[in-house]
């Protein structure tokens, strides 16, 4: 029993250090590298140690069984390195070769609205890798923003350059103050902006301006352009249903150098648009099919994954451009029961072997004393 309690007293406060020495190293890679180190034979070899430490402090350390705290701290432990265990890469391929235990630990799925798949896909080269037991039905995904309220809209330049094609860029306006548009040097001044505006028409029905109106409507915005020494006023007036108004502007003749490069300035244009306001949550409305029946329906946000079959589906990520599809993160849930009993037992733990247990003494002494 001796040389069980010495290995436990050197191994343990080793491992400690180690284990701190890790966690510092791992905080600073990426999370790529970070699971392959922890993953490496040698640290494989480690969490085995460190599990075999904290039994073997059973054998040792029969007074264990008689402290609830340090007990529920130690179990936490071991239920906490065995999850881990449990949850990695090698234990999903242990459980698949040798318990029949088929799960994939981590994978992707890409679903478009209205679309029923199965397919789970890898992270990095979008090549399928598996079929999940039932399937998953896009029902609709949809972004959801902040209110608005009564926010400006924005002011954009927008630069077509060659060959490298069009950019757009905000610029910070306020009203009569000048700027200086990048790569064309044309100057800029917003003369005045309306909230709500209705425009102004010339007898052929052409906007030519806009006044101030009430209730609900699109803003207006007026402009003085100076290029090459002449002033040219405009006003950016989006019609009824417009989100974003353009106004082409001219462009200086290009210099020597940018003709004799190939880079320059093709055309260029001020932008007046409704700003995106901040995002508030995206949404996946989803539905689990098992034999064309649906069995289990829920709409996910970040943070607030589907989970179903041992499985869960986190949303990761959307099509940008028209809010027609979803990424799915999908992740086994092997070992994260344990894992969660775990910390619950080692918090509890210490918190009764570090606060109760001090406190219940403190009391008993002051009651003894006073008797």
């Amino acid at each position: 029993m001796k040389p069980i309690r010495q290995a436990v007293i050197w191994g343990t406060p080793t491992a400690v250090v180690l284990l701190t020495v890790l966690s510092v190293v791992g905080a600073f890679l990426g999370d790529q590298q970070a699971r392959q180190l922890f993953s490496s034979p040698p640290l494989i070899v480690f969490w085995f140690l460190l599990t075999g430490l904290l039994v073997a402090g059973f054998a040792g350390f029969r007074t264990l069984l008689r402290r609830p705290g340090l007990l529920a701290m130690h179990l936490g432990s071991l239920l906490i390195l065995g999850g881990s265990m449990w949850a990695s890469d090698e234990g999903h391929a242990f459980a698949r070769e040798w318990l029949g235990f088929d799960k994939i630990p981590s994978s992707v799925m890409l679903i478009h609205q209205g679309e029923t798949t199965d397919n789970l896909a890898d992270s990095e080269t979008d090549q399928s890798i598996g079929k999940l037991p039932f399937a998953l039905k896009l029902n609709k995904f949809w972004i959801e923003y902040y209110a608005q309220g009564d926010r400006p809209w924005s002011l954009e330049v927008g630069t077509r350059r060659h060959p490298q094609g069009m950019g757009r860029q905000t610029l910070a306006w306020t009203p009569g103050a000048e700027l200086t548009l990048p790569d064309t040097g044309i100057r800029v001044t917003v003369l005045q902006y309306l909230p709500i505006a209705k425009p102004v028409m010339d007898a052929d029905g052409n906007v030519v301006g806009a006044e101030a109106a009430v209730g609900e409507g699109r803003p207006a915005m007026q402009v003085r352009m100076r290029t090459e020494g002449k002033d040219r006023d405009a006003w950016l007036v989006p019609e009824k249903e417009q989100d974003v108004v353009e106004l082409p502007l001219s462009v200086p003749r290009q210099t020597a150098e940018a003709m004799r490069t190939g880079t320059f300035v093709m055309a260029q244009s001020l932008l007046l648009g409704r700003p995106t306001p901040p995002v508030l949550a995206y949404k996946s409305d989803l539905s689990v099919l098992k034999n064309g029946e649906e069995v289990v329906r829920k709409t996910i946000v970040v943070n607030d994954p589907l989970h179903f079959g041992g499985y869960h589906f986190y949303q990761a990520s959307y099509d940008e451009r028209a809010n027609q599809y979803t990424v799915l993160l999908v992740k086994s849930d092997n070992g994260l029961t344990a894992v969660y009993a775990g910390f619950v037992l080692a918090v509890a733990g210490g918190f009764w072997w570090f606060w109760v247990v001090p406190v219940w003494q403190g009391l008993s002494g002051r009651s003894g004393h006073g008797a």
